[in-house]
């Protein structure tokens, strides 16, 4: 039966019912079975207490399973009571056509009455009880309680001493040895009266109570019996305490208790008691399957009316038989007193069971035994009222699902999307009715879905091959089992799935303290010079460009080549907080290698399970920065140091860079930018230069200018020229304002006008002319070029 869960239970029960009957084999009530061929019981001799010529009581309940057949003088025999002698006395109650038949001849005696007296009419089918009371001559027939209408008497004496069930005493067969059930075989010293029998006539005999008239009691549900299984070497115990125990027949064919066909089978007697387990609270469903610790409804009817008060006298003790056991059991729980109660949940408990169950139920038969003394009586009649046939199902209650392999490959937990992949499912339990990777039999059901899809074709499949492409979010594989009615059990496991990640581009946020490196390295263009001391704010360009992934910001040193993680994931921006000092402001505290002056910095775009998934990470392009260093200090020079004075030069600066700021200084004022400057007077320049990240002072230049002061002198002893005679004049004390700026002397030049004359040295002979003479001096520095003419000097002879 599969998938229990789908229908009701009570349509469950119309099908399922008579299939679980057929398991159990331990009866609440055993009975003998008679195949009409030298089957039967016999007490020889009869104990005397019935013997002779006694009073006497039979009873017993039966079943007719002959034929119809004409019987004429022959039936067969239910039970004899005979006598030794001839002729032998003998007393025989029997069936034939599905009437009771009687037929006795006292000792001694002819056959009175003749032939085969009919005492019943044609019986119904079914069990029924016969109770026969000889008391003196009057002979009382009871079937099920009520008198026949039978006149007969029994005269003459019986002097019976063999006691036979299903035969008659002498030899013959063929028609006439019972076939059909007989149980409850009681024999008794006393007649009964109708109420005895009334009251005792669907119930057992405790054997604890004492009778000093029973003089023989075979309930048939003795210690040790295999119902319809072999009973070999089996007597028929005597349950009244005198130990009259009956003898099997030794016969050729009687009683096969070698094969199927035992002596002793599950009883066909209907109870006067119905047992119904039902469900809890609600009561209006009749259960023949439930789980493990349902909570259900017990209770015993009779004549359809549930019995809510026990009636006076009465005791009840409830049973269990499982199948599988020979020994059933008392159920000792207090829950389970009178006759109609509800059993809460965890009460019905089979776990102990369960544990290693390799068919994950346990058929069960429930049952109560009824004892009650009848008003006035020491005896105590035992009911067992209808077994309720009862599938108690172990829940599934863990259960996971392996993957062989899980991943593709160690450590990997997460599947990348798109990736191909291939694995075997199966599901694992701790429970025994669940084999592991083997298809579920019987009541147990496996529906497998994936990604929450029910699969048809893998329904019931203990394990089963998978390959497919991984979709995000996640590849899952879902059982869910089922035992019988027990509730659904879901287990489920889920390989989560990446998807591949995608990376953009990221770069520095502008800034004054930063700028392009001018010389690009392999990173251009992302490569940029940071003064030291300041940080930087990096940012995505776009960040939907990063998808599906976790961005992890690195920064990662030239010098050592590893990547490290930034704090922080998944910022569109983010900062590098103040990077460190150079020398001499040593960065003490800083991660910084010794001599690296540039740091790089990259996005990880991970996949959201890293690093346990089969996807890889991209990375964005790579942002370069370098603490810029100081340049060495410039240096300034003059084309021409001195300069004439008037004249001009130029001061440059070397080396020059462009990229930089340069403000030229004369004493302290700035006299222009750039990299160089005309200068024209005696001051001390210097130029600075700001590269963005430092200012450099170059070194002072002093700018000399130079004049030239040419002097002419008449000597003291020659103060005044006279007519016709020649002067000396002396221009040597001229002299250069720069001092001696070379190798060279100053050179000299004269001229006089009138007349033409020139002359060099630092002395000038000439004789005036009458009307007087003009003279110049020019005087040269050859070091310096410079050179200055003296203003006129005039001299005019005296007479």
């Amino acid at each position: 039966m599969k998938r229990l869960h789908k229908f009701s239970l009570l349509l469950v029960g119309l099908f399922w019912l008579n299939a679980i009957s057929t398991k159990a084999q331990v009866c609440k009530n055993v009975s003998l079975s008679f195949d009409g061929n030298a089957d039967y019981v016999t007490l020889s001799p009869t104990p005397l207490a019935v013997s002779g010529n006694a009073n006497f009581t039979f009873e017993a309940q039966f079943t007719i399973a002959s034929p119809t057949t004409i019987c004429n003088n022959n039936f067969r025999r239910l039970f004899a009571l005979s006598g030794q002698g001839s002729p032998g006395s003998r007393f025989e109650v029997g069936e034939c056509n599905n009437q009771l038949k009687l037929y006795w001849v006292a000792a001694n005696s002819t056959v009175i009455p003749t032939g085969v007296t009919t005492i019943s009419g044609t019986l119904s089918p079914g069990c029924h009880h016969l109770a026969v009371v000889r008391n003196v001559n009057s002979l009382r027939f009871y079937l099920n309680g009520a008198l026949l209408p039978y006149n007969g008497t029994l005269t003459g004496p019986l002097n019976t001493n063999i006691f036979v069930v299903g035969h008659w005493a002498g030899g013959a067969t063929g028609g006439q040895d019972w076939q059909g059930e007989v149980d409850e075989i009681r024999l008794w010293n006393v007649p009964r009266t109708a109420t005895e029998i009334l009251d005792f006539k669907d119930c057992s005999l405790a054997s604890s109570s004492p009778s000093s008239n029973l003089v023989v009691s075979w309930t048939c549900d003795q210690p040790g019996v295999n119902p319809s299984g072999n009973n070999a070497g089996a007597v028929l115990e005597d349950m009244s305490g005198n130990n009259n125990d009956g003898t099997f027949a030794a016969v050729a064919n009687g009683f096969l208790l070698n094969t199927a066909q035992s002596n002793f089978v599950c009883s066909s007697w209907p109870p006067i008691y119905t047992l119904n387990i039902s469900d809890y609270p609600i009561q209006n469903v009749s259960l023949v399957a439930i789980c493990n610790g349902t909570a259900v409804h017990f209770c015993v009817s009779q004549n359809g009316q549930p019995i809510t008060v026990p009636p006076s006298g009465t005791t009840v003790t409830w049973w269990y038989h499982d199948a599988g056991s020979t020994i059933p059991q008392m159920v000792s729980n207090p829950i389970f007193t009178g006759f109609c109660f509800g059993v809460p949940i965890g009460v019905i408990d089979i776990s102990a069971i369960c544990a290693s169950s390799t068919t994950g139920y346990v058929d069960r038969q429930y049952w109560a035994t009824i004892s009650k003394t009848p008003p006035g009586s020491s005896l105590t009649c035992t009911y067992a009222t209808s077994c309720h046939q009862l599938r108690i199902y172990c829940p599934v209650t863990n259960a996971s699902i392996v993957l062989n392999p899980v991943i593709p490959t160690s450590p990997i937990i997460a599947l990348c999307e798109g990736t191909n992949y291939a694995t075997n499912v199966s599901v694992a339990t701790p429970h025994t009715f669940v084999p592991s990777g083997v298809a579920p039999t019987g009541d147990l059901s496996i529906q497998w879905c994936i990604n929450g899809l029910p699969i048809g074709t893998l329904t019931d499949m203990g394990s089963f091959p998978y390959s497919g492409v991984a979709v995000f979010p996640d590849l899952c594989f879902e059982a869910k089992i089922q035992n019988g009615v027990c509730p659904l059990f879901t287990t489920k496991t889920c390989i989560p799935v990446d998807k591949v990640p995608m990376c953009g581009i990221i770069d520095a946020v502008p800034e004054l303290a930063l700028m392009s490196d001018p010389t690009p390295s392999s990173y251009d263009p992302y490569d940029y010079l940071l003064c030291p001391g300041n940080d930087v704010e990096l940012m995505m360009l776009n960040p939907l460009d990063f998808k599906d992934c976790n961005a992890v910001w690195q920064f990662m040193f030239p010098t050592v080549g590893t990547w490290n993680d930034l704090k922080g994931t998944g910022n569109s921006t983010q900062n590098t907080n103040i990077l460190p000092q150079l020398p001499p402001n040593p960065p003490s505290a800083s991660i910084w290698p010794a001599g690296e002056n540039c740091i790089l910095y990259r996005i990880e775009c991970r996949p959201k399970n890293y690093p346990f998934s089969d996807c890889t990470p991209c990375h964005s392009n790579t942002v370069q920065v370098c603490l810029k260093t100081p340049k060495p200090a410039p240096v300034i020079s003059a084309v021409q140091n001195p300069i004439c004075i008037g004249g001009a030069t130029v001061i440059s600066v070397s080396p020059y860079d462009p990229n930089c700021t340069y403000t030229w200084y004369c004493n302290g004022l700035v006299v222009g930018n750039g990299p160089s400057i005309n200068a024209i007077q005696k001051a001390c320049y210097w130029v600075e230069v700001f590269d963005g990240c430092f200012i450099q002072t170059s070194n002072p230049l002093n700018l000399e200018v130079c004049e030239i002061v040419p002097i002419i002198e008449c000597p003291q002893d020659n103060p005044c020229a006279c007519l016709g005679v020649p002067i000396t004049l002396i221009g040597c004390n001229s002299y250069n304002s720069c001092g001696n700026t070379g190798s060279l002397p100053l050179s000299y030049s004269w001229s006089a006008s009138p007349g033409g004359l020139t002359g060099t040295g630092c002395q000038f002979v000439h004789t005036p002319d009458p009307g007087g003479t003009t003279y110049t001096l020019t005087v040269t520095d050859p070091n310096t070029g410079c050179t200055a003419t003296s203003p006129p000097f005039f001299i005019n002879p005296c007479q």
